[in-house]
C-alpha cells in the first residue's frame, strides 16, 4: 500500500511539472527539451523530445533537436535514425543532410557521408563548409584529386579559412605536389599561426623537399603548440637522423615512445639511430621489439646487420634466411648472407652469388 501511495505521489508531481495550458501540445515539450539542452541536461532534453514526437510524429524540429542531443551524448547511430526521419518529413532541408553526413563520416561511412553532402550541395551551392566536408570524406577514401577539387571550391567561396588551405596542402603533399602543398601551408599559417597541425605538415613537406633544417624548425614550432603529439617528435627525429644528429634523434624518438609505446615505427627509427651511434645492444633491443610484433623482410635484415656487428654471425645468417623467406627477390639479403658464409668458409654459401 505504501508503494502505491508513493507511486501516485510521483505521478502527480510529474504531471504537475509537465502541466501546460495545452498539455498535448508537442511544441510545449519541444521547447522544454530545448531548455534542458541549453542547460546541458541532455537526458532530460531527450525525455521531452520523446514526448514531443509522441504527440506529433511529424514534428521535424523535435527529431532534429533530439538528434543533436543524442549526438552530444555519443549516441551517433540514434542521431542518424532521427535525422533519417527528419529527412523523410522535410527532404528539402540541406542542413539535415549535412548533419547526417558529418555523423556518417565519424562512423567511418564515408561513401554515405559523400551522398549526403552531394544532396546538401545540390540544395545549397554556396556553402563552403559543404565542399570542405565532402572533400575530407573523399580524402579519407583515398581520392585525393577529387578532394583537392572540392577544397578549391571551398576556397573560392571562402578564401580566408585556414583549415581549407591546410587540408588542401595535406592532399597536395600526399600526391607528391610538394611545391603546391608548401604554398597552401604557408597561406594557412598566415591565416592561423597557432595551429600545430599546419607546422607539422609543412615540416613534412620541407623534409620531402630536402630542407631538413627548415623541417626541424617547423616541428619545433609544432611541439611548442602541441607537446603531446608523438608524431611531431617522430618526424623531427627523422629529420635529425638525416642530418646525422643521431643523439638528438634518439631523444625525440624516446619522447615519441613515451607518449605512444605501441607505434613500432618509433622503435624502428630509434633502432637505426642507436646503430649509427654504435649502441648495438640498444639497437638490438629495439629491433627485437619490432620483430616480435611485426616481422618483415626489412626488420630481419636490420637485425642481421646488428648481429653481424656484434660478432653473432650464425644468428645473422638465420636472420638473412628469414628475410629471404619473406622476400625471395631480395638480392642484398642473398649477397650479405653469402659473404658471411664465405667468411665462415662454408662452401655452400657460394651458391647465394649465383
Amino acid at each position: 500500500m505504501v508503494n502505491v501511495i508513493y507511486l501516485q505521489q510521483v505521478l502527480e508531481e510529474r504531471n504537475f511539472n509537465m502541466k501546460s495550458p495545452k498539455e498535448e501540445d508537442a511544441k510545449h515539450y519541444k521547447n522544454r527539451g530545448d531548455k534542458f539542452f541549453k542547460e546541458g541536461n541532455l537526458l532530460k532534453a531527450i525525455e521531452y523530445y520523446n514526448l514531443a514526437v509522441q504527440y506529433n510524429p511529424k514534428y521535424v524540429l523535435a527529431y532534429n533537436n533530439r538528434a543533436n542531443a543524442r549526438y552530444s551524448l555519443g549516441y551517433k547511430q540514434g542521431a542518424v535514425d532521427d535525422l533519417n526521419r527528419a529527412i523523410e518529413l522535410d527532404p528539402k532541408n540541406a542542413a539535415f543532410y549535412s548533419s547526417r553526413g558529418i555523423i556518417r563520416s565519424e562512423l567511418k561511412d564515408e561513401q554515405g557521408a559523400i551522398e549526403d553532402f552531394n544532396k546538401s550541395i545540390e540544395l545549397n551551392l554556396q556553402d563552403a563548409m559543404l565542399y570542405y566536408r565532402r572533400a575530407k570524406s573523399l580524402y579519407y577514401l583515398g581520392d585525393k584529386h577529387r578532394a583537392i577539387s572540392d577544397f578549391d571550391r571551398a576556397i573560392q567561396i571562402k578564401p580566408d579559412d585556414a583549415k581549407f588551405y591546410c587540408w588542401r596542402g595535406k592532399a597536395q603533399y600526399e600526391i607528391g605536389e610538394n611545391q603546391r602543398a608548401l604554398f597552401d601551408l604557408d597561406r594557412a599559417i598566415e591565416l592561423n599561426p597557432k595551429d600545430s597541425k599546419v607546422y607539422y605538415w609543412r615540416g613534412k613537406v620541407h623534409f620531402e623537399l630536402g630542407n631538413k633544417q627548415k623541417a626541424i624548425e617547423d616541428f619545433n614550432q609544432a611541439v611548442q603548440l602541441n607537446p603531446e603529439d608523438p608524431k611531431i617528435y617522430y618526424w623531427r627525429g627523422k629529420a635529425h637522423s638525416k642530418l646525422a644528429h643521431h643523439l638528438e634523434a634518439v631523444v625525440d624518438f624516446n619522447i615519441a615512445i613515451k607518449i605512444d609505446p605501441k607505434d613500432l615505427e618509433f622503435y624502428d627509427s630509434r633502432c637505426i639511430a642507436f646503430y649509427q651511434l654504435g649502441n648495438l645492444e640498444a639497437a638490438l633491443a629495439d629491433i627485437n621489439q619490432v620483430i616480435a610484433l611485426n616481422p618483415t623482410n626489412t626488420s630481419y635484415c636490420m637485425r642481421a646487420k646488428i648481429r653481424y656487428q656484434l660478432g653473432d654471425k650464425m644468428e645473422a645468417i638465420q636472420d638473412y634466411s628469414k628475410a629471404i623467406q619473406l622476400n625471395p627477390h631480395d638480392e642484398t639479403a642473398y649477397f650479405e648472407r653469402a659473404k658471411i658464409h664465405m667468411q665462415l668458409e662454408r662452401q655452400w654459401g657460394k651458391q647465394d652469388f649465383t
